[in-house]
């Protein structure tokens, strides 16, 4: 609704978080957002903490791909952890 989105690369210790994103959990979405994991984005997105990169832009166009969404995005921000 903003115009905005975040992009989080997580690594192979993140698969719960990934699991609980992708509705295989029985945990709530705004429980999951509740959780001490977020940081704030330059552009106001909430960004995983720990990830391997972090990819924040504003959304240009939104295509109905079949039974799908693309989401073309123009990247303003890319935070990439070296640990």
């Amino acid at each position: 609704e903003n115009g905005h989105m975040c992009v989080n690369i997580l690594n192979h210790e993140q698969e719960l978080i990934a699991r609980h994103f992708a509705g295989m959990t029985k945990i709530s979405m705004e429980e999951r957002f509740n959780w001490d994991i977020w940081q704030t984005g330059m552009l106001g997105q909430p960004l995983l903490k720990e990830t391997l990169a972090n990819l924040e832009g504003s959304i240009e166009k939104i295509q109905e791909v079949g039974t799908h969404y693309v989401y073309l995005i123009e990247i303003k921000q890319i935070i990439v952890r070296q640990e």
